[in-house]
């Protein structure tokens, strides 16, 4: 089905914990932590160990917001403070979703042109076509990709690309572009209209928010195969026309509903907590760095209005056609201000594991924060909850790259358990 916005859809340097220093910690710590009975249905089924990773306490304040406007064909650049319209947008034809990838850089879905564009992470210039169809071959280089929506890095360092449509997910090579393969297949669960908000959910499985169906449907991040319905439009959710999805460092997950004129909160496990706030035609979401506020722009208001912690709104950061603002789709801050926690891998128990830690305060304090179930709470002055129950303390050994590396030995007791890590810099609020 034929979208309304293309016409037709309505509106448009890294240090190393030894691996005997872990193998220690871990006989003291990961023991006692999985000496209760972990109930059977907080058990993610995917994996023989389970593992849950929050996004993380959000760090000090960026400089620039970046704003995708579809109608203009530019990702526009405002300071993320005041809202001021900066210089140097990043072209975009038909610009969706903005995302970092594992090399810094910004991965931009251009959907009029079936592209996904690559932009250096730091100066913003542009490194030129990511994911595209060479023209002068006879092969479609892309897989068949027809109206990109998001563009999102998986735990295996490959890209996938919402297919808006032709219903699908296609899977591409991190580092080259590369057509790998359809990873989820036409129509499959219901989908219809994979959206910009397309993301990766904490437990590691894929979260689709499906455009026509009104519903966020979750995918295994292995098989691309259907497992199960996130969000939809029972009575009391009313999600209709889904667009965006974003997690808070607790787990909380903030799904906008164009439909609905809504934005709605969902438990990590899918549970439906409340209509957070209503608003018309909401697209693109963003919870920034150490403010405790909500930021949505629209493609019909065409500004980025403000919420507090509490849903209720506060003066907009950008003003209606702020900067030449013609269908807002997605929110990013720019540059990448967030601490970067790697799947542990390969999360078996019984075996090694590491995982990675990158965008940290080079040579500063950080920890790593290890339970066996999410919560929601505090620290000090920070605005973001932190989202481990009861958790054990890990520090990292934080290089000059602003990069750690954690390994060593899960023991085989806590096969079955889940685990929940988070990633947390005290000093920094994130």
């Amino acid at each position: 089905m034929a979208r309304a916005d293309m016409a037709p859809r309505p509106g448009l340097g890294h240090s190393r914990v030894p691996w005997t220093a872990l193998s220690f910690l871990s006989f003291l710590v990961f023991l006692p932590l999985f000496s209760t009975v972990v109930p059977p249905e907080s058990v993610l089924p995917l994996m023989t160990l389970s593992i849950l990773t929050l996004a993380l306490l959000l760090p000090l304040a960026p400089s620039d917001l970046f704003v995708s406007s579809y109608g203009s064909d530019r990702v526009l650049r405002f300071d993320a403070s005041s809202g001021a319209s900066l210089p140097g947008p990043l072209a975009a034809p038909g610009a969706q979703s903005v995302r970092y990838g594992p090399d810094g850089h910004l991965y931009v879905c251009a959907e009029k042109i079936d592209q996904v564009l690559r932009y250096d992470g730091v100066t913003g210039a542009a490194l030129g076509p990511f994911v595209f169809d060479d023209s002068n071959t006879p092969v479609d280089e892309t897989g068949g990709l027809d109206g990109p929506t998001a563009a999102v890095f998986g735990a295996d360092g490959d890209l996938y690309v919402a297919s808006f449509e032709t219903d699908q997910v296609l899977r591409y090579d991190g580092t080259t572009g590369a057509f790998l393969g359809v990873f989820v297949a036409a129509g499959a669960g219901g989908l219809n209209g994979p959206d910009a908000g397309m993301t990766f959910h904490p437990d590691g499985t894929l979260l689709v928010p499906s455009f026509w169906s009104n519903r966020v449907l979750r995918f295994d991040p292995t098989s691309g195969a259907f497992l199960s319905e996130f969000a939809g439009p029972a009575i009391p959710q009313l999600l209709s026309r889904p667009r965006d999805i974003r997690f808070r460092s607790d787990g909380v997950a903030y799904v906008s509903g164009w439909g609905s004129n809504r934005i709605n909160r969902y438990a990590v496990d899918g549970t439906y907590l409340d209509a957070f706030a209503l608003t018309t035609r909401p697209t693109g979401l963003l919870l920034p760095p150490t403010t405790g506020t909500l930021l949505v722009t629209s493609d019909q208001t065409n500004d980025v209005k403000a919420f507090d912690a509490a849903g209720q709104t506060l003066p907009p950061l950008v003003a209606a056609g702020g900067n030449g603002i013609n269908g807002g789709t997605f929110l990013e801050l720019w540059p990448d201000p967030y601490v970067r926690l790697s799947r542990l891998s390969p999360g078996s128990a019984g075996s090694a594991n590491s995982l990675d830690v990158r965008g940290l305060t080079p040579s500063g304090a950080a920890y790593l924060l290890v339970g066996s179930a999410t919560a929601s709470f505090t620290l000090g002055a920070c605005t973001d909850p932190i989202g481990v129950a009861s958790p054990i303390v890990l520090p990292l050994l934080v290089g000059a790259a602003g990069t750690a590396t954690i390994s060593g030995t899960l023991p085989a007791s806590v096969a079955g358990a889940t685990l929940v890590l988070q990633v947390v810099e005290p000093g920094n609020c994130r």
